[in-house]
C-alpha cells in the first residue's frame, strides 16, 4: 500500500483497486498450476506427432494442445475465481472496511464476504441484521453459483 499511496497520490492506500490487485496476484498460482496440470495431462503422443510433422511450436500449442486442455484450464480458472470470491481477510484489510457505496474504483468499500465476517459475531440471532447477513450470504452464493453454471454451460456447449 505505501507504493500505491506514492504512485496514485491518495492519503490512504486502502481501496477497492488495491484489494482487486492483491486478489489478482493471489489467484495467479491457482490458474498457473491448473493450466500446467492441464497441459501435462495430454498424452505425449500428441506432442510427438506434431513434432514429427514439423509443426511450429506455437501452432502446436494453440491449435492442438490448448483445445485438448481447454476444459481443465477453464476448471482451474473457475476454482481461482471461487477462491477470489470467497476471500475475506485480504479484502477486509485492503478494501478500507467502509460500509458505504463506493463512488469510484479508488474509493474505500466493503465486499460481501468481509461484511459477513465482521458483523456475524455481533448480530443477535433472529434480528433483522442477522437475517440481512444471511441474505448477503445468499446473494454471494447465487453470484458464485451463476458463474459456475455459466462456465459449465459453456463447457457443455463447446464439447458438443
Amino acid at each position: 500500500m505505501p507504493f500505491y499511496e506514492r504512485v496514485i497520490g491518495v492519503p490512504s492506500g486502502e481501496s477497492l483497486f488495491c484489494a482487486s490487485l492483491v486478489l489478482a496476484v493471489m489467484v495467479v498460482p491457482y490458474i498457473a498450476t491448473g493450466t500446467y496440470g492441464a497441459f501435462q495431462s495430454i498424452p505425449e503422443e500428441y506432442r510427438e506427432a506434431g513434432n514429427a510433422l514439423g509443426v511450429a511450436k506455437g501452432y502446436l500449442i494453440i491449435k492442438i494442445l490448448a483445445p485438448l486442455a481447454y476444459q481443465n484450464m477453464i476448471s482451474s480458472i473457475t476454482l481461482a475465481f471461487a477462491r477470489a470470491a470467497g476471500e475475506t481477510m485480504a479484502v477486509l484489510m485492503l478494501a478500507g472496511n467502509t460500509l458505504t457505496v463506493p463512488v469510484s474504483w479508488f474509493a474505500k468499500g466493503e465486499p460481501l464476504s468481509a461484511l459477513i465476517a465482521l458483523e456475524i459475531g455481533t448480530a443477535e440471532v433472529g434480528s433483522h441484521q442477522y437475517q440481512a447477513l444471511f441474505a448477503a450470504g445468499l446473494v454471494l452464493l447465487l453470484f458464485v453459483s451463476s458463474i459456475n453454471f455459466t462456465i459449465y454451460y459453456l463447457n457443455e456447449r463447446r464439447s458438443v
